[in-house]
């Protein structure tokens, strides 16, 4: 479970949301930093086994089971746990407004008004 505060930080419950707190659940929410240090996170998103955040700068990041795919790492390999939240690259220059996860996927809304798989 996530919580976005007004100050646009962070806070995870579990290890679905907590990077590098893996089969962890938490009496007591962690502020998510490391590579979301200093980044004014303006919306957060969740699916059974992945997370998304967006920034104030249209900037995407992910992490946790890319089990099928849903982190967009386009990998072939063995599908392993993200750790480390993530930056996602988008092709264009139309600026990510919003974000969404489903159970097995992650999407992103474009300025434009398209909408982006993150494959």
């Amino acid at each position: 479970m996530l919580a976005l505060t007004s100050r646009g930080q962070v806070y995870s419950w579990d290890s679905l949301g907590a990077p590098r707190l893996q089969d962890k659940h938490l009496d007591k929410p962690v502020l998510l930093q490391g590579t979301l240090a200093g980044k004014q996170i303006v919306q957060i998103a969740c699916g059974e086994e992945h997370s998304l955040v967006l920034t104030s700068q249209g900037e995407v990041y992910n992490w946790n089971s890319d089990s099928v795919g849903q982190l967009g790492l386009g990998s072939d390999k063995e599908r392993t746990a993200v750790l480390t939240a993530t930056a996602v690259e988008f092709t264009g220059d139309s600026k990510i407004v919003s974000v969404a996860c489903t159970k097995s996927a992650s999407l992103a809304l474009k300025e434009n008004g398209r909408v982006s798989q993150i494959l």
